[in-house]
């Protein structure tokens, strides 16, 4: 869990030999078990006639996109995502989007998500459509997405009921009780306002979003 690696980068990192094989091996469990999930999910997703596809990142990220052919609201498809991947997989173990139910005068924007054929800022590659195990490139991508674009209007309608012990699983406290419960928490921090979201960031290695 997420928690768990928080700890143990934590109590690892005063020790960068044992820090870096840790990383390597929490990134090579990531992509065995990434290879072994994707295929379960989209088996599902297919199995009940959703509309889908898989796309890279441009790293080792996989994104996929369900669609439906009318409009959804944020927390139905976020929890309907989540409910697929417990019924695939047995817990939902990968990140889901959208992250937010709604948006407030507090969180008035939604978490950024990488769209198909944008270039990764580390490595510099496409994030291309994934057909049948191969990575398309470029021009491949964008025939692709002009196909795919003419079945979303004939998609399967996601139709879903949130579970009451689903919702109250994964629940996200709001951003405003969070800081109801946090003390000396600065409400203008400099490093951050004023240098990093003024740069291009890379992707760390330990906690990198791909």
């Amino acid at each position: 869990t997420d928690k768990a690696k928080e700890l143990k980068l934590t109590e690892l990192k005063n020790d960068s030999e044992k820090l870096r094989q840790w990383e390597d091996d929490y990134l090579s469990q990531s992509r065995k078990r990434v290879a072994e999930d994707i295929p379960r999910i989209m088996n599902l997703l297919e199995k009940e006639g959703y509309l889908f596809f898989l796309n890279s990142s441009g790293s080792e990220g996989r994104h996929i996109r369900v669609y439906s052919n009318s409009p959804i609201s944020a927390k139905t498809m976020r929890y309907f995502l989540i409910d697929v991947q417990e019924r695939a997989l047995g817990e939902c173990r990968h990140e889901v989007f959208p992250k937010q139910d709604f948006l407030d005068e507090q969180t008035p924007y939604g978490n950024q998500m990488k769209g198909v054929l944008a270039i990764h800022p580390r490595t510099g590659k496409l994030a291309g459509i994934i057909d049948e195990g191969k990575l398309l490139d470029r021009e491949q991508t964008l025939n692709f997405l002009i196909t795919f674009n003419q079945k979303i209007s004939s998609a399967k309608t996601i139709q879903f009921v949130i579970p009451s012990q689903l919702e109250q699983k994964h629940k996200k406290t709001t951003f405003a009780g969070k800081i109801e419960i946090m003390e000396d928490v600065p409400t203008y921090c400099a490093g951050f306002e004023d240098v990093a979201c003024k740069i291009v960031l890379p992707s760390g290695k330990a906690n990198r979003h791909d």
